[in-house]
């Protein structure tokens, strides 16, 4: 059995930082890296500060197959 999942991610950056589309690009990479360990692994992220404003994240599953 497996599941496919279509996720929808937005977020955006605390304001201060002189390259912002890089350090939301590195987010972007956690988010990718980060979710394929939890789901492999069942890792939970760290609480390390990464200049992504807090509660701005929003996840949604777009749609899903179960198979």
């Amino acid at each position: 059995m497996k599941i496919k999942a279509i996720f929808e991610i937005e977020f955006e950056a605390e304001g201060g930082f002189a390259s912002a589309h890089h350090l939301l690009q590195r987010a972007l990479t956690r988010a990718e890296r980060g979710l394929k360990e939890i789901v492999e692994d069942s890792k939970s992220a760290t609480v390390v500060r990464t200049g992504i404003k807090r509660n701005s994240t929003k996840i949604a599953v777009k749609s899903k197959i179960i198979e």
